[in-house]
């Protein structure tokens, strides 16, 4: 028995997989549906201009890319999107949820092997201009960051 939940934007979040559930009887079960994604807490940072927000950077682009034994995959493994935004000359804090991790649902969380992504960031203006760019790899557990927050590196793209 296979028992899943889905967002509203598709994705698989929540999970439970029982191999040896028995359907030869009618029963109330209680299933406890595990995690299967992570988010990332990230506030984006410009060492060009650590002073101030960039005011023509309108989305911040992110591409994982799954790393398996050490090795960066070349292709992208998941996409997302944000809003940039700024209070007053500082960039803001922000959550991109809804990461998928690649954990079995049957073991125990404790013995979960954490989900290893590189990301490449992209910012882009309103026109679509990639501006500035970074890279950060991070560990993905199940549920809520419990890494805390990253700060990401965004240097001005070469003109």
């Amino acid at each position: 028995m296979q028992a899943t939940a889905i967002s509203e934007r598709g994705n698989l979040t929540y999970r439970a997989i029982d191999e040896d559930f028995d359907l030869t009887a009618k029963r109330l079960i209680t299933v406890v549906l595990r995690a299967s994604t992570s988010e990332l807490r990230f506030t984006p940072f410009f060492p060009s201009s650590p002073t101030q927000c960039p005011d023509d950077l309108t989305t911040l682009d992110f591409d994982f890319y799954l790393v398996e034994d050490e090795h960066i995959n070349k292709d992208i493994s998941w996409s997302a999107s944000s809003t940039h935004s700024c209070s007053g000359l500082l960039p803001n804090a922000q959550v991109i949820t809804e990461i998928p991790i690649h954990a079995d649902p049957a073991s125990d969380i404790g013995k979960w092997k954490p989900t290893q992504y590189h990301i490449q960031v992209r910012g882009r203006s309103a026109a679509g201009t990639t501006l500035y760019c970074g890279s950060i790899s991070s560990s993905f557990y199940p549920g809520p960051s419990s890494a805390g927050e990253h700060v990401i590196n965004l240097e001005p793209m070469a003109a």
